[in-house]
């Protein structure tokens, strides 16, 4: 039997809602697999996994208290660097924006008829 009609018996509703979805967004089957995001998910679980590594060998009550307070320590740290930010934005990321808007300024926007604009870039000049 296919999962799909599984959830239809168990939960009507989260079935009609999950098939508004498309699946790519939701069905591990229909991932592309190419990440779509700066972090990897795999040096972030490295990372933990090495913080985390004196705790593991612990009873889970003290192995979950360790990881609870060193998250609690590194939310504090990274709320510290947040705290000298001078703006909504990291350095790099402050840097990145003012040079794209410098670069923006370079292009010309063209009223062509019926509603199109045409993008004139730097190199048109």
């Amino acid at each position: 039997m296919v999962p799909m009609d599984d959830l239809k018996k168990v939960n009507t509703e989260a079935h009609q809602w999950l098939c508004k979805i498309p699946p790519k967004h939701w069905a591990r089957s229909h991932f592309t697999g190419t990440a779509l995001s700066d972090a990897v998910t795999n040096n972030l679980c490295e990372v933990f996994n090495s913080k985390i590594g004196k705790a593991c060998d612990k009873p889970i009550i003290i192995c979950l208290e360790y990881i609870r307070e060193y998250l609690m320590r590194r939310i504090c740290s990274v709320q510290k660097e947040i705290d000298k930010l001078q703006g909504p934005l990291t350095p790099t990321t402050t840097t990145l924006l003012e040079k794209a808007k410098k670069e923006a300024t370079e292009y010309r926007v063209i009223f062509s008829g019926n509603g199109k604009y045409i993008v004139y870039g730097p190199w048109m000049d």
